[in-house]
């Protein structure tokens, strides 16, 4: 039973903070936004509460979120009440009065669409539930450490599984779920968020792009072979992707209507994701990238610098308990630092490189995995080369992270070989950032909103 209300006081806190920052949200994207934004400070309080040496029972937990579910509504409710009310469901009205415009042929091909989304939604949460856990990352990474902290009742103790300098978002969820109800509640959350992600994305994409033209982007996204794959599968690549994702999207909400609440969500996004997988810390930076060069240029450094504090709240406490409480030290950050030393000294292995790049572009060309969309997004580049100048910040955001991802592979160490590194994990490094894939080459063939 506390589990149960732990989950829903974490998405209670979740849609709150989701209310307050964007207020015009839909009312599927605030429920989107409060299960991710739920579920990171839930982590987040149950490694805090291990760190002063409380036990992780679920009657804890309760009591912690009920206190900051309390707290930040009664903070709500003496200075933005409006934030309080959760307007209900059902189609939002720009899309009624879009579809009711609509030409019978295409309200018949936009429901069509808009079910095939729905359906798959659906089937994959079947799927997640059938199939067990069952790779291997999964098991030795995420959920020995989520089963262990459920147990134990302690983070403490980061000896069981691999990896042990792997921020704890995603084991402290698992082990959530296993004190509620065991793997099959692990693997809704899967499904659940699956579904945020396409929430999060369709709704944003609403913003700038018209009704069908929305649910054509969404269905490619849902369909694609590869995310499907990570939404039935135990990994965290999923939920990277998604918290990334957001912190993008609403990062470009910002862009474009400079609300501060768009960027804070960013910033908070972004934090969550530092808190799932190490090179969170790497796509925050590239955000922080992008966020000065438009901060310079329109002359808004100082609100912008608001964008650091949310992610601080979770880089902070995770890299002072695990480097100088745990003495665990990441060696990702050695092997960036040798392979920038090598290039600036150009000492560049240029073989290497080549092998990175040739991966790279066979990836691209991978439809069984990524069912065409790469293919078709730079295709959609160069035939709307005069459209890329209006959308240069998320393009750039874009090309950054390919950058990234070539960098990380060229920095690999050589225990192993370079061919296993490619195959065990290029793929699920590009996912964090694939689906800004399918909303640029969506808002590249945009014209007039319709």
């Amino acid at each position: 039973m506390f589990a149960l209300l732990s989950f829903l006081l974490a998405m209670a806190l979740g849609i709150l903070i989701t209310s307050l920052l964007v207020p015009d949200a839909r009312f599927v994207e605030r429920l989107a936004l409060g299960y991710g934004i739920g579920l990171g400070l839930a982590t987040l309080v149950m490694f805090c509460l291990s760190a002063v040496s409380i036990v992780l029972s679920a009657q804890a937990i309760a009591t912690a979120l009920a206190f900051a579910v309390l707290a930040f509504g009664a903070i709500l409710w003496r200075y933005k009440p409006g934030a309080l009310v959760l307007r209900a469901g059902g189609v939002h009205p720009r899309d009624k009065s879009d579809f009711h415009r609509f030409y019978p042929w295409k309200r018949a091909l936009t429901l069509v669409i808009a079910i095939t989304v729905l359906l798959t939604t659906l089937a994959n949460s079947v799927i997640a539930l059938y199939w067990p856990i069952r790779s291997w990352d999964a098991v030795a990474i995420w959920g020995v450490k989520g089963k262990a902290i459920a147990a134990s009742g302690t983070i403490t103790s980061l000896e069981y599984g691999a990896h042990p300098y792997y921020p704890l978002h995603w084991p402290l969820m698992i082990s959530l779920a296993s004190i509620l109800d065991g793997d099959k509640l692990v693997k809704a959350l899967l499904s659940l968020t699956f579904a945020a992600l396409l929430a999060v994305f369709y709704s944003n994409l609403r913003r700038f792009c018209g009704l069908l033209r929305s649910w054509l982007a969404t269905l490619a996204l849902a369909t694609t072979p590869f995310l499907l794959y990570h939404s039935t599968i135990a990994y965290a690549n999923l939920t990277m992707s998604f918290y990334y994702t957001a912190s993008v999207l609403y990062l470009l909400n910002y862009f474009h209507h400079r609300k501060l609440g768009s960027l804070l969500l960013s910033g908070l996004m972004a934090g969550i994701a530092t808190w799932t997988r190490p090179e969170g810390l790497l796509l925050l930076g590239l955000n922080l990238l992008v966020l000065l060069i438009f901060s310079l240029r329109r002359k808004l450094l100082r609100s912008s610098l608001l964008y650091i504090l949310p992610p601080c709240c979770f880089v902070f406490p995770w890299i002072v308990y695990s480097k100088y409480i745990l003495n665990i030290s990441n060696p990702f950050w050695s092997y960036t630092v040798t392979a920038i030393t090598s290039l600036l000294t150009s000492h560049v292995d240029w073989d290497k490189l080549a092998t990175v790049l040739q991966y790279l572009g066979r990836t691209i060309g991978a439809y069984g995995q990524w069912g065409g969309v790469w293919i078709a997004f730079l295709v959609i580049v160069a035939l709307c080369i005069d459209r890329v100048k209006r959308h240069s910040y998320l393009l750039s955001i874009i090309f950054l992270n390919i950058a990234m991802v070539v960098f990380m592979y060229y920095s690999t160490p050589e225990i192993n070989p370079l061919s296993w590194w490619l195959k065990t994990g290029f793929n699920r490094m590009i996912l964090h950032f694939f689906p800004l894939l399918v909303f640029a080459a969506a808002l590249l063939t945009q014209e007039n909103g319709a």
